[in-house]
């Protein structure tokens, strides 16, 4: 969804008529507000476009950018801990970020069609019904891996530091994939949704 992104760009211009303190944690406390109020009322986060990613991959982004090993912290304590815990330099920080997040781009791009050896890897129920392609999509800070089913594309919660990482993934959910090609990044078109 990208209402999100809408609502931040406001935020930006007045924080303190939206969030009340030019503070980080007031931002944050905000955003995990906004995103109880979208669960409770059952609405989805899912989206027709690739980018900019899902709001969720800020985390990821920010573990990336700070040299993190995971975003298990989150953007908010990674942000705090290189503004030596400022909370109006630390939303200062958060919105030279997220304008870089917001503006990433695909740098390369490549895919492989699974076949019915691919989708039956799995011994039990397989991990996603249907799949018919894995796409490995790589962006300046690290790589993202998808999953495209007959009806729509997974997007892995996962921003990957290297090329190796994603492929392992999709070779522990669809075995050996040998087969790869690369897609120019002009052509590129996703034509489902986009869930994760």
């Amino acid at each position: 969804m990208n209402e999100i992104y809408e609502i931040l760009d406001l935020i930006k211009i007045r924080p303190a008529m939206y969030i009340g303190d030019h503070s980080i944690t007031a931002l944050y406390s905000f955003l995990n507000g906004y995103s109880m109020a979208l669960n409770r009322l059952s609405i989805e986060d899912h989206t027709d476009t690739l980018l900019p990613l899902p709001f969720w991959f800020f985390h990821e982004y920010a573990a990336r950018q700070y040299g993190y090993y995971e975003s298990t912290s989150g953007w908010r304590n990674m942000i705090l801990d290189q503004t030596n815990h400022d909370e109006s330099q630390g939303l200062d920080a958060f919105f030279v970020m997220y304008e870089q997040f917001k503006s990433l781009k695909i740098v390369r791009y490549m895919y492989a069609v699974l076949d019915i050896k691919h989708q039956q890897f799995y011994e039990k129920e397989p991990l996603y019904p249907d799949p018919v392609k894995v796409h490995l999509v790589e962006l300046a800070p690290g790589y993202l891996l998808l999953i495209e089913t007959k009806e729509k594309y997974v997007l892995i919660n996962s921003l990957y530091p290297n090329k190796q990482a994603p492929l392992d993934y999709a070779e522990q959910c669809f075995g050996s994939i040998t087969k790869w090609k690369c897609e120019d990044i002009g052509n590129l078109v996703f034509d489902k949704e986009f869930v994760f």
